[in-house]
């Protein structure tokens, strides 16, 4: 720094207003009975401040600097900054605070000092004033070589909120560091509004760097409400990868003004985009995307289809109809991913539709009703109990197979007719799906089908009652 006063000499004697004297201990205390603020005074406590051994008095002679007002106190407050002790250098900061815009200048040449902790402070100090001098100081500081200068000087223009800081602020978010990352963000989140357009287009930039185009878009979402009708432009852009990052943008900001715009983004020629934007609107939860993301289902893209399925299934109960609904379709896909989402939703108006589709007539549709109606437990045993008479064979081996994969015992007393089934593989199945259960009650009637006429009938028989207890 250029212009520092003289250090003064550790041979400067005390005034009669300040007295330095030892306790008992050998500590050093000021005494209080300082009224004036002369040079002398100043000088003894500066000297105080940078050799004293013990940092309570050097403390305390940071805080009666402070107070004094003279133009002179301010370098030693500066280089109470860089003290090794942290409530000393905490004393320093508001004692700079409290002179407030007299120690702008001197805060600013500090910002260019050897020291790195003064850089620092003089960096943190600097956030409580404003001003485009002060702005222009901290965006220099963005380039400092020490990292928590750079985060400092961050932070210290997200409190001053200027918005000529945007710009710099925005490259920031490109720093090695990650510290210095985040405290952009910080820092544009605070400005707010202003910032939102030039994050956008930094997004745009094809140029940019992809990690400060990531993080304008997490600093987008960080500001977020402000930001919607900025993005929803930002969705008719040429680059498909920008459509992409907008839309998981307005994904995580989840502001319902996206829900059309998005909707119409489910059309786009890039697969990516698609994909994305199903899975944002899944995130938003508005009914008003479920026909839309329906209607994707048959998507030729398996990633599309797999991420509608799960975009309605997260909306829930509103999709419920149209999923149903699409339990017609001639596509097999879209038929077993409407299987999927509804046994995501977990509604009990979904398990007599799922029960149905145990009997379509593609086998990998069967399969997926049969495990969607495991998943639901309990919740569906009355159901498959009356598929258990239903007249297709496909239909009462799958209602078998899923009471004994549930494991319900309520389930014991539908199974055990079905060890009668004119079918030998139902019989197998109910025999299988009783040992499941493990329940005694069964013994009886399975150690009857030990005589089965089937082979298969007799050897699922014999492994059932290998399960269960003898009857009692």
């Amino acid at each position: 720094m250029k212009d520092k006063p003289p250090r003064p000499s550790r041979s400067v004697k005390p005034t009669a207003h300040h007295t330095a004297i030892s306790n008992e201990h050998g500590e050093s205390e000021l005494s209080d009975a300082s009224a004036r603020n002369t040079q002398e005074d100043v000088l003894y406590l500066t000297d105080i401040v940078m050799h004293h051994y013990d940092w309570e008095t050097r403390m305390e002679a940071v805080e009666r600097l402070a107070k004094i007002d003279d133009p002179a106190t301010i370098h030693p407050l500066i280089q109470a900054l860089r003290d090794r002790d942290s409530f000393v250098r905490w004393k320093a900061v508001r004692g700079l605070k409290e002179k407030g815009r007299s120690a702008t200048k001197t805060l600013i040449q500090a910002l260019n000092d050897d020291d790195t902790a003064i850089r620092i402070g003089a960096a943190y100090t600097l956030g409580s004033t404003s001003g485009n001098v002060v702005t222009l100081a901290l965006i220099g500081a963005l380039a400092d070589e020490e990292v928590d200068v750079r985060a400092r000087a961050a932070e210290a223009l997200g409190k001053i909120a200027d918005t000529d800081a945007v710009s710099a602020l925005i490259s920031a978010l490109g720093d090695r560091s990650k510290i210095v990352r985040g405290g952009a963000l910080q820092a544009l989140t605070h400005i707010g509004q202003p910032a939102v357009k030039p994050l956008v287009k930094t997004i745009e930039l094809e140029d940019e760097a992809l990690v400060t185009r990531w993080m304008a878009a997490r600093t987008l979402v960080s500001i977020g409400e402000p930001a919607v009708e900025e993005l929803i432009i930002a969705l008719d852009h040429p680059a498909w990868d920008v459509r992409l990052r907008t839309a998981e943008t307005l994904g995580q900001i989840g502001d319902s003004r996206a829900v059309k715009p998005l909707t119409e983004l489910l059309g786009d020629q890039a697969a990516y985009v698609r994909e994305c934007a199903a899975e944002t609107l899944g995130q938003i939860g508005d009914p008003r995307a479920v026909k839309p993301l329906v209607s994707l289902l048959d998507d030729p893209d398996a990633h599309v289809r797999l991420q509608a399925k799960e975009a309605v299934a997260q909306i829930g109960k509103p999709a419920i109809r149209p999923l149903v609904a699409q339990l017609k379709h001639e596509s097999r896909l879209v038929r077993g991913n409407a299987v999927a989402a509804l046994a995501q939703i977990a509604d009990p108006r979904v398990v007599t539709p799922l029960v149905r589709m145990l009997g379509d007539l593609d086998r990998f549709v069967q399969n997926l009703a049969l495990v969607a109606l495991v998943g639901l437990g309990e919740m569906g045993t009355e159901h498959l109990e009356a598929a258990l008479r239903n007249k297709n064979p496909g239909v009462r081996q799958n209602a078998t197979k899923a009471l004994g994969m549930i494991g319900d015992v309520r389930a014991v007393d539908y199974l055990i007719p079905m060890l009668k089934d004119p079918e030998p593989v139902i019989r197998a199945a109910a025999a299988e799906a009783l040992g499941n259960i493990g329940d005694s009650r069964a013994f009886a009637a399975l150690s009857t089908s030990l005589a089965d006429e089937n082979a298969f009938v007799r050897a699922h028989t014999k492994d059932a009652l290998q399960k269960l207890e003898p009857h009692g």
